[in-house]
C-alpha cells in the first residue's frame, strides 16, 4: 500500500509498513517483549503477516526515520446472525494483533493515534467492528473496547477411559482441520470463518520447534489439537466434532503431553470461565453484537 503518510507533527507520521520495514518491526517487537523466542518472532514477521497489514508510527524522516510503535491487523468475517435480517449469518470484522511501542517512547499516546488512524481507514471500507485479544483489559477499555467472548477450561489429568470406538491417530492436514472446524463451529456466535489456506499457515507455525499438534479421525468424526510443549500445557485449540472424537483426542494428547488443559465455549455455569477477547463497535448498525442471548466464543489462532 503506497499511501501518503499521515503527518502527526513535523517529526511524527503514520503509514503502512513496506517490505523494507519488516526487519525493524521484528526488532521493535523483541525490544518490547524480550521474553519471546527470536526465531518465532522472525518467522511471524516474515511469514504470518504482510507489511500492508501493518500500521506504523515513525519518528523522523528519510534515512533517520525510526519505527517506534506499530500494530498488525487482518480483515476477517465472524459468525453472528443479525436478528434484524436472519439471512445475514456473519459480519465483517477487523482483528487487531501485534500492538507494541518502543519502551523508551511509551506514554505519549502513540497507540491511541494508531488506533484512530486504523479506524478512519476501516470506516472507508465499511468495517465498523474491531476485535483483539488483550494483554491488559483495562488498557483497551480506555480505547473504547469492551469484553466480548468468554471461554471455559477443561483439565485432563488422566487418560480418558471413555470408549474411543474406531477413532485412530491421524496426520493433521489443512483439509481435515477445516472439516473439524466447520462441523464444530460454523454459525457459532463469535467464531471467525476460516479457509484451508489459513489452516495451512497454522500448520506451518505448528511445525516450528516446541510446537505440537495432534489429530484423530474415524468414519464419522474427527478432532485436532494445537499446543506448545511444557509441563501441563494448555492447548491453544482443541476442536472436536462429537463426544467420541473429544474422548479420543483427549487420550491422544494425554499420551503425548501428560496432564493438560484445553479451552471450551462458556455456558455461564463452569467454574473459572473468563473473558478471552474484546470488541469495539464504531458503526451503530452492528450494536446487535453486544445484545446477545448466547455467550460468544473465540479461538486463539485467528
Amino acid at each position: 500500500m503506497n499511501e501518503k503518510p499521515r503527518q502527526i507533527n513535523k517529526k511524527t507520521s503514520i503509514r503502512s509498513l513496506n517490505e523494507g520495514d519488516l526487519g525493524r518491526a521484528a526488532e521493535l517487537w523483541l525490544a518490547c517483549f524480550p521474553e519471546d523466542d527470536r526465531a518465532f518472532v522472525e518467522y511471524y514477521f516474515a511469514r504470518r503477516t504482510r507489511p500492508e497489514r501493518m500500521l506504523g508510527l515513525f519518528e523522523g524522516e528519510g534515512e533517520s526515520e525510526n519505527l517506534v510503535s506499530m500494530l498488525c491487523f487482518e480483515k476477517r468475517r465472524m459468525y453472528a446472525e443479525n436478528p434484524a435480517d436472519p439471512s445475514e449469518k456473519s459480519v465483517g470484522v477487523l482483528f487487531v494483533a501485534g500492538v507494541c511501542t518502543d519502551p523508551a517512547k511509551r506514554r505519549r499516546g502513540y497507540i491511541r493515534l494508531l488506533f484512530g488512524a486504523l479506524e478512519e481507514r476501516m470506516a472507508e471500507d465499511g468495517i465498523g467492528v474491531f476485535l483483539l485479544q488483550p494483554f491488559d483489559f483495562a488498557f483497551y477499555q480506555k480505547l473504547g473496547y469492551v469484553p466480548f467472548a468468554k471461554r471455559g477450561t477443561v483439565r485432563v489429568e488422566n487418560r480418558s477411559e471413555a470408549p474411543c470406538g474406531s477413532f485412530r491417530p491421524a496426520e493433521p492436514t489443512a483439509e481435515k482441520m477445516l472439516s473439524a472446524y466447520e462441523r464444530t463451529f460454523a454459525g457459532r456466535f463469535g467464531v471467525l470463518e476460516r479457509t484451508a489456506g489459513r489452516f495451512a499457515a497454522i500448520l506451518e507455525e505448528y511445525s516450528l520447534p516446541g510446537a505440537k499438534k495432534a489429530a484423530v479421525e474415524s468414519e464419522t468424526g474427527c478432532a485436532y489439537a494445537l499446543w506448545y510443549g511444557g509441563d501441563e500445557p494448555t492447548a491453544d485449540e482443541f476442536v472436536y466434532t462429537d463426544e467420541a472424537a473429544r474422548a479420543a483426542l483427549e487420550a491422544e494428547v494425554f499420551a503425548r503431553a501428560g496432564a493438560f488443559s484445553y479451552p471450551v465455549p462458556a455456558d455461564g455455569a463452569q467454574e473459572g470461565e473468563a473473558f478471552f477477547n474484546m470488541i469495539r463497535i464504531t458503526d451503530a448498525r452492528y450494536e446487535y453484537l453486544l445484545k446477545r442471548d448466547r455467550i460468544p466464543f473465540g479461538l486463539t489462532k485467528y
